[in-house]
């Protein structure tokens, strides 16, 4: 008896050992790893850079560099500034070329409307464009900026060559200024002494004539088609514009004037 309870016992201390050590080799592993993730993550930007310095010189012994660059539809673009913006340059590796961020940086410039890039391998690089097309000048404050036929705002800073093309002027002017302008050149009688449209209150429109009178014409917050259509056989049979400095056509059913 005496030694079947030795045995039970050695038993039941053998037993509390196993999940002691378990738990120590549970810990050790998890130290282990914690550890591992540690030095591999230390390590990660020097082995990244170690890997693209290997793929860069494989592609230029291989011959997988830019060697010619080709863009199509440039009319305002520079060629030199598209290639600086863009990050291209010759004899580079054509492979680690991220046609994403070239992407970006290219529609960033302020006559870029869209591009697509293209990568011909193994040297050439195909860059297609399509620009903005001035359309109408939008004055806010001291600022004067281009308009696109899109109604998107050119950023330049020289505008010198464009001052003949129509000006809207006001805060909220630009996404408005083609429905305006291109409304206006169904009436040539007061197309042809267009100087400029004034959005006020960001709600309507005054238009501003460059005729001896200088007359300006201010329009309803809507309906302002009819209003033109009113001023039209008005100006048929008063020659309104060149009698008088303003014509007010807010009200629906009445044309006021002031000499």
């Amino acid at each position: 008896m005496r030694i079947n309870q030795q045995r039970t016992t050695r038993s039941k201390r053998m037993a509390r050992k196993k999940p002691l050590l378990k738990r120590w080799l549970y810990i050790a592993g998890l130290c282990f790893i914690v550890f591992l993730g540690f030095f591999v993550w230390s390590r990660f930007d020097s082995w990244m850079r170690d890997l693209s310095i290997f793929a860069d010189t494989l592609q230029k012994k291989t011959g997988f560099v830019v060697e010619e660059v080709l863009v199509e539809g440039r009319n305002k673009t520079n060629k030199n500034d598209l290639l600086k913006t863009a990050g291209i340059s010759l004899h580079s590796p054509i492979l680690s070329l991220s046609l994403k961020n070239t992407h970006q940086q290219i529609m960033s410039m302020p006559w870029v409307d869209q591009v697509v890039i293209e990568r011909h391998l193994p040297d050439t690089i195909l860059i297609r464009l399509r620009e903005h097309v001035p359309y109408a000048l939008w004055q806010y404050g001291q600022k004067i900026s281009l308009i696109s036929q899109e109604g998107q705002e050119i950023s330049i800073d020289q505008i010198e060559g464009y001052r003949g093309l129509p000006k809207v002027v006001g805060e909220g002017a630009l996404p408005k200024a083609k429905q305006i302008i291109e409304t206006l050149k169904k009436y040539p009688e007061f197309w042809r002494d267009f100087h400029y449209a004034q959005y006020v209150g960001k709600r309507r429109w005054t238009i501003h004539l460059k005729n001896k009178l200088k007359t300006k014409i201010d329009l309803p917050e809507k309906n302002y088609i009819q209003a033109l259509d009113r001023l039209k056989r008005y100006e048929k049979q008063h020659q309104a514009t060149r009698r008088f400095r303003y014509i007010d056509l807010r009200l629906s059913d009445k044309v006021i004037v002031k000499k």
